[in-house]
């Protein structure tokens, strides 16, 4: 993975800091996803939704749920391009 774009921001690990979308800090940005100590407990409830059956809950509609929920920079950091 030399090379690649956000190689030195722990590919594969969770995050360690906090991280924000839009805006130059989480006071004025537009999202800001759960802070570093509570992303692990976040994934496991995350990764026991996509386990449970039933619970009345369309196929589809908990595909997009966990599509929606996993998306990279609220547990991963990144390295976008401008």
């Amino acid at each position: 993975m030399s090379g690649k774009p956000g190689i030195s921001k722990q590919p594969g690990e969770f995050r360690t800091s906090q991280n924000w979308i839009g805006g130059t800090r989480p006071g004025n940005a537009h999202f800001v996803p759960p802070p570093p100590h509570a992303v692990p407990d976040c994934m496991a409830a995350l990764e026991q939704f996509i386990h449970t059956e039933g619970e009345g809950i369309p196929t589809l509609v908990r595909v997009a749920l966990t599509t929606y929920s996993s998306r990279p920079p609220t547990h991963f950091l990144m390295e976008m391009e401008e």
